[in-house]
């Protein structure tokens, strides 16, 4: 009979932004699918570098289909690989295909009360959503999958305990939440485990390190932004501000929090503080700029007033930057961001494009990429996982 609690000791734990320098520049796969991999093998003393050649193809795997599965494995002192969804309110797919489905009548309720949002996590949908009107292969997409390593469980507080490339080591998750986040995925999960396993155990580790600011910082932005695509939005400005307020948060993540607040902020001023601030932290971000600038455009009722005369020149000025900029670093974005790693290829959201009010930019931008990311993809297009 197993314990009713249990953490597998001396898992090690391979961030998002290390696993990042084992992928090609111009590559679109997701760091944390190798960052998992890594975990899993460097625990049983094995490379956990990339390569065409694995010790695991050649070690008996367990089959996991059930909690019961996953958790008699943990209390075996051998960690899991789960495949499951960014969050538990849904999981995030290409904006731009998103955008060509909006005529879908499934899709209308969602359109409804889709939140505005930046696009540096693509869209996010509900599960239900995926369901319905999405290939099933779009899910495992490996620039959105979100692999993470267990490690432990407890059955007293109904928790799971996780890897999370991007959120840290030994984030522990309610078990219900996960249950959501695993099952559109079919339970996927890899174990492997060599022949003398019971002699590879590292029971004398150290206890696993607290996660960082900026690990808890990703967790806020991530549920935040899959909250304010699925329309609640006073759970999403509660998240982001929870980030925002991180003692010692990275830059980084504080302008990621700026533009997404500025996005949900209920009056135009608050939204031009907060865009203000945001092009402060990092003045060559060009999407906070053209925020600005759009805001700015539309703020006058003249087009002869001050506003929009700012507005406009603001607005070429921003075009120059992003046109400029392309190919530049994208160091400022935070070691724990989740997709997306080319800062100056982040798509805009759908509803940044609403605020033009005009169906006919919105398809003929939403065509523009589609056929840009089409081109790119012949060949690093990310495939998929099974």
């Amino acid at each position: 009979m197993r314990p009713s609690r249990h953490i597998i000791k001396g898992v090690p734990f391979v961030a998002w932004g290390d696993a990042r320098k084992w992928i090609a520049a111009d590559s679109d796969t997701n760091p944390s699918l190798l960052a998992s991999n890594a975990m899993a093998m460097e625990y049983w003393g094995e490379n956990g570098a990339p390569s065409e050649e694995s010790a695991a193809t050649e070690w008996p795997h367990i089959e996991i289909q059930t909690r019961d599965d996953l958790e008699d494995t943990l209390a075996r002192d051998i960690p899991v690989v789960v495949f499951a969804g960014l969050t538990p309110f849904g999981h995030p797919t290409w904006t731009e295909w998103v955008m060509t489905k909006w005529g879908d009548s499934c899709l209308a309720d969602t359109a409804a009360k889709m939140l505005r949002h930046s696009g540096i996590l693509g869209t996010v949908l509900s599960y239900e959503v995926f369901a319905h009107v999405t290939p099933t292969t779009l899910l495992f997409e490996s620039v959105f999958t979100s692999p993470r390593v267990a490690v432990g469980y407890n059955d007293d507080a109904g928790t799971l305990v996780l890897h999370d490339p991007c959120f840290g080591p030994a984030w522990e998750i309610e078990w219900t939440d996960f249950e959501k986040m695993w099952a559109p995925f079919d339970h996927n999960a890899i174990t492997a485990h060599p022949s003398d396993w019971k002699a590879r155990l590292r029971r004398d580790a150290e206890p696993y390190a607290v996660r960082g600011t900026n690990q808890r910082a990703a967790e806020h932005f991530a549920f935040g932004y899959a909250l304010a695509c699925i329309g609640e939005e006073d759970k999403a400005r509660e998240r982001y501000q929870k980030g925002i307020d991180l003692p010692a948060l990275s830059q980084g993540w504080r302008h990621l929090f700026c533009v997404e607040l500025a996005l949900l902020a209920p009056t135009a001023e608050e939204r031009v503080i907060l865009l203000r601030e945001a092009c402060r932290i990092v003045p060559d971000a060009p999407k906070s700029r053209r925020l600005l600038a759009d805001l700015y455009w539309r703020s006058g009722l003249s087009p002869l007033s001050p506003a929009r005369i700012l507005g406009r020149l603001l607005a070429i000025w921003a075009a120059g930057r992003a046109l400029a900029s392309q190919g530049s670093d994208a160091s400022w974005l935070p070691d724990e961001i989740l997709l997306f790693p080319h800062g100056n290829e982040i798509p805009p959201a759908p509803d940044y494009l609403a605020w033009t009010k005009n169906d006919f930019v919105r398809v003929l931008v939403a065509i523009t990429y589609a056929i840009k990311y089409k081109n790119k993809s012949g060949a690093n297009h990310p495939q998929a996982h099974n």
